[in-house]
């Protein structure tokens, strides 16, 4: 189960004062697991434990098993304060409840308001110096070194501090396990989201790693909070409903003055397939209320009817490092035995591959006696660098109708169309890889397919189409297409965009005279590949 945009349903209600949110009011549910979320607390030092106190003990009253904090736990950095931020805690927690937190830039003494001078002070008393041994010491909890994932029940939580945003997508590749779970996740950052809260229009220093960001649209099944901006979260437009669902935690800000705005804190509870978030204004009493319908996004077929295709930009087997396979001889079983169980899990009846190489291994073993020994019929077309595409059908007498180059431009790229009978009939299958620079040179690539098979009754057009926005995608629709990711699985680009680092793109497949049964997507494949696979089952 996880969270899903499309179903995410805003509502609100407002309380008349604070000593009537109770539970009830609020319309509780049975819960599994119940969390708190608060954010940019500013500690200053033992004046501001009973005010923090406070928060707790509404948390508290609310049955939560974790306080999730979005960072600037403390104002200045050092030990003291975040001796009285335990404090606090101590005087409302038992050890039976969590704390995870992703620090933030005061935590870090990363602010322009935090001077060198008060830096050097602050030497051997400073979180900084040990934040794991600073936090371990105070509150008994590990909040790990850079990005770092706990569990709370049934619920990930995955937390990264300041600076570190951008590791989100390193980190989630090294730890598939998150993803392939089926367990909600809850991403806690500082900064928030490009594109998302207050309706992106956030100033530079606001906003998180776009790294981040890009990871995130690709799964948009996660959650996620963020702090920092210190703008209420008793707004509507402090919960996006864009690429993916993200919260600004708002702020409990500890400022000298009592009437100081920020007084923000929330529950996220998770029931019954659905998530729900409350968010409090403890100063005035209002609340607000959010309701995530989960649903976990298809990555397997069940019965298995009708017929499939496997869409799938394979990497050259090495992550696309390279034109050609760098798997050593010692790996080539091992290697080879993953690649066939993923391709397995889908039992395609047909399978386009983009970034294909003909030769498995560096012992020179063929891809065909590797990988696609079930495979009948396999057309493997000419390389260029990234540029091989291939397509393998389970039945025999596959027909080569063209393999066409496209007029050069920053790639050598071209599209292998082939002929295999399906259904009782006869079914176009055409494999591309289009260009990575301009999206005019890729809408010119895609004129050119769908001229070339304008009057073909069955086409599938499948690969790695390298758009920056789905935009890009419009022609297919006009022309009668229709897609088997309509954005069911995000929004996203397919190119992975190297200023930003590794991203597990999502490619497409368009079908015109063929109905779409359903389509499921690999979260299984991210050690294999810098692409998941899309699957995708034909009537």
């Amino acid at each position: 189960m996880v969270l899903c945009r499309r179903k995410f349903i805003a509502s609100t209600a407002a309380v008349a004062g604070l000593h009537m949110l109770r539970a009830a009011d609020v319309g509780e549910a049975a819960a599994s697991v119940r969390l708190g979320v608060i954010s940019d607390t500013h500690v200053t030092g033992p004046e501001s434990v009973e005010r923090l106190a406070a928060a707790f003990r509404f948390l508290r009253d609310r049955g939560v098993e974790a306080v999730l904090h979005c960072g600037d736990v403390t104002d200045r950095g050092t030990l003291e304060q975040l001796d009285a931020f335990a404090a606090a805690w101590r005087s409302v927690f038992d050890s039976k409840t969590r704390f995870v937190v992703a620090l933030g830039n005061r935590d870090m003494m990363d602010s322009g308001k935090i001077s060198d001078a008060e830096r050097q002070a602050a030497k051997g008393r400073a979180i900084r110096d040990n934040p794991r041994e600073a936090f371990r010491r105070v509150l008994g909890e590990e909040i790990g070194d850079g990005v770092y994932v706990t569990r709370v029940g049934g619920v990930w939580i995955v937390a990264a501090p300041w600076k570190r945003e951008g590791d989100l997508e390193r980190f989630f590749m090294s730890h598939t396990e998150i993803a392939a779970s089926g367990a909600p996740v809850v991403v806690l950052q500082h900064q928030h989201h490009q594109g998302t809260v207050f309706g992106g229009k956030l100033a530079d220093w606001a906003v998180c790693d776009p790294r981040a960001t890009c990871w995130m649209e690709m799964f948009p099944d996660f959650i996620s909070f963020s702090g920092h901006s210190h703008i209420t979260h008793m707004r509507e437009d402090a919960v996006s409903d864009g690429a993916f669902p993200a919260v600004a935690a708002g702020s409990y800000c500890l400022e000298k003055s009592p009437a100081a705005v920020g007084r923000d804190v929330a529950v996220l509870t998770f029931a019954d397939g659905v998530a729900t978030l409350e968010r409090f204004d403890l100063r005035t009493g209002a609340s607000l209320r959010s309701t995530f319908a989960r649903r976990r996004p298809k990555t397997s077929f069940d019965a298995r009817e009708g017929f499939t295709f496997l869409q799938w930009n394979i990497g050259h087997f090495c992550f696309g490092r390279t034109g050609t396979t760098a798997i050593a001889a010692v790996d080539a079983e091992a290697r080879s035995a993953a690649f066939r169980a993923e391709i397995a899990r889908y039992a395609p009846d047909v399978m386009g591959l983009c970034e294909h190489s003909a030769v498995f291994a560096k012992d020179g073993s063929a891809t065909r006696d590797r990988i696609l020994r079930g495979f009948a019929s396999v057309d493997e077309g000419p390389q260029h660098g990234y540029q091989c595409n291939a397509v393998a059908a389970k039945v025999a007498g596959m027909r080569r109708l063209a393999c066409k180059p496209y007029a050069k431009r920053t790639q050598s790229t071209y599209y292998l169309a082939e002929e295999v009978e399906v259904l009782g009939r006869r079914v176009v299958f055409v494999q591309t890889h289009l260009d990575l620079g301009e999206a005019a040179i890729r809408a010119s690539q895609i004129e050119t397919i769908l001229r070339d098979f304008a009057n073909c009754p069955a086409v599938v057009i499948a690969g790695d189409f390298n758009v920056s926005s789905e935009a890009e995608y419009a022609p297919f629709a006009a022309a009668g297409y229709a897609a088997a990711n309509a954005a069911n699985f995000g929004h996203f680009p397919t190119h992975r965009r190297r200023k930003l680092g590794l991203t597990p793109a999502i490619d497409n497949v368009f079908v015109r005279g063929l109905r779409i049964v359903e389509a499921c997507l690999g979260d299984y494949a991210l050690s294999l590949s810098d692409h998941r696979p899309l699957a995708v089952r034909f009537a």
